[in-house]
């Protein structure tokens, strides 16, 4: 499933002053990586592009389960 584009780039907008704080304080380019994955597995499409820019090795089948999985224990921690 794919998130939707205006909530990606609401969430990008969100971390602009962040970003900018980062670049001031540290003297550094930054770049944002929106790699936000919803608590259902929900994922934006562009997922795969951005963890293409980082060094560590990801693949989104693993993001799916840490998402799932981190679902499922706090509904089991709530529920009981």
């Amino acid at each position: 499933m794919y998130q939707n584009q205006s909530k990606e780039a609401e969430k990008i907008f969100k971390y602009d002053e962040l970003i900018l704080e980062f670049q001031s304080m540290w003297n550094v380019k930054t770049k944002l990586l929106s790699v936000v994955t919803d608590a259902t597995g929900i994922f934006s499409k562009s997922l795969s592009k951005y963890l293409r820019n980082i060094t560590v090795q990801h693949e989104i089948k693993e993001q799916h389960n840490t998402a799932i999985v981190g679902t499922a224990h706090i509904l089991r921690k709530v529920l009981r």
